[in-house]
């Protein structure tokens, strides 16, 4: 025999699904809270378009990077050579909620149509956009090591008359 519906009952089931309702829009806010910073961070650092890149400079400063001497250049222009690291860097690994530590090293990757991106180097890491991203790549020294050393211009007595 079919039970009968009746309101009380109807009135039951609606308040079991908003219930249920309620929870899994909540759910599915906390994911997509936790999943968004991931996804945007991939996104930009996806839109590098590092297959340009024509040469690669290494730069370690004497101090803070950007505002302190250039105590050492180096730079890469093989193009194969090139090719690897910019591929290696590419495929990087991006961890969640782990930054290096801007410090003194930066690598910069020149493209084709004058574009330069800068990185700091932490160790094995690299800070793209002045490190808001961070990519874990490997032990990259043995490619720091078959750089071509740069000549640097030093000044002496910048004293004012």
């Amino acid at each position: 025999m079919k039970e009968r519906i009746t309101v009380p009952k109807i009135k039951d089931k609606i308040k079991g699904a908003r219930w249920k309702l309620i929870l899994a829009a909540t759910a599915l806010l906390a994911v997509g809270v936790i999943l968004h910073p991931m996804i945007t961070i991939r996104m930009a650092f996806n839109g590098l378009d590092f297959e340009n890149t024509i040469k690669i400079t290494y730069v370690k400063y004497a101090g803070e990077a950007f505002v302190s001497s250039i105590e050492e250049q180096k730079v890469l222009e093989d193009q194969s050579e090139v090719r690897d690291f910019a591929e290696a860097v590419s495929k990087g690994k991006m961890p969640y909620g782990i930054n290096g530590e801007p410090g003194s090293r930066v690598v910069f990757f020149h493209m084709e149509n004058g574009d330069r991106i800068n990185a700091f180097i932490d160790g094995d890491n690299l800070g793209f956009n002045y490190g808001d991203i961070w990519v874990e790549t490997g032990d990259l020294s043995h490619r720091f090591d078959i750089m071509e050393n740069q000549d640097l211009v030093k000044i002496k007595d910048l004293t004012k008359e």
